[in-house]
């Protein structure tokens, strides 16, 4: 299911992780059933699904992941959650100062693993690229490219990562003129020029928008539009 959702429409494949959430839930294995329901839930978030929606299947989600006592699982919905409450406009948090079970956690897994943070991280620097807070943004993109990335999963979400960082590097090229930053970008274009050569409908609009911001950074706004 993992490399389908690289050569099939991402919205046609979800619902297989749905099947497999329920076939390992009737064969008693509770990991992967976890496994199944948390890629479901954070693919529904990126592919455009009503946002009300998307909230109450993390909510079920995370119910059955506190059943569990799955605090590592637990960590890679809650910053996700946190984001669609401020998307929707009901919490009343400041980006800068997020819930303390959400503190609790990312200290906790700095210390013990760098690379399970990679979720705080990311869904941090992401909200801040919405709202536009750049100085957040930097600081939160700093952190990201410092994490130790020695391989890439072949999960959907991957290619989030990798076309809001991409888009944030731009933005900070052109605030700074850093050419660590425009390499930044155009390593994020390259890999997804590979992943839009095996499916335009998931990933051409990605690579497009990263071809244009790349432009704008070259002041070429003929080609950038």
């Amino acid at each position: 299911t993992h490399v389908f959702c690289f050569v099939e429409p991402v919205q046609s494949t979800n619902e297989f992780y749905q099947e497999g959430h329920k076939t390992a839930m009737a064969a008693g294995d509770m990991i992967i059933a976890m496994v199944n329901i948390i890629i479901h839930s954070v693919n529904c978030f990126w592919i455009g699904s009503s946002l009300p929606t998307v909230r109450k299947i993390f909510e079920s989600t995370r119910y059955l992941l506190e059943q569990q006592s799955n605090a590592t699982f637990l960590s890679q919905i809650l910053p996700v959650m946190r984001n669609l409450s401020r998307l929707i406009g009901t919490d009343n948090l400041d980006n800068n100062n997020p819930p303390c079970e959400e503190t609790t956690m990312e200290h906790d897994l700095l210390a013990r693993n760098p690379f399970q943070a990679t979720t705080f991280i990311f869904q941090k620097l992401y909200i801040s690229f919405l709202f536009r807070e750049y100085d957040q943004m930097k600081s939160l993109a700093e952190q990201y490219f410092q994490l130790p990335f020695k391989s890439w999963t072949l999960i959907f979400s991957t290619s989030a990562r990798v076309f809001i960082s991409g888009l944030a590097s731009f933005w900070i090229y052109r605030q700074i003129g850093d050419i660590i930053w425009i390499e930044r970008g155009q390593k994020a274009k390259k890999i997804l020029s590979h992943w839009t050569g095996s499916c335009e409908w998931n990933f051409s609009n990605k690579y497009y928008l990263l071809e244009a911001e790349e432009y704008w950074c070259n002041d070429d706004c003929e080609h950038a539009k």
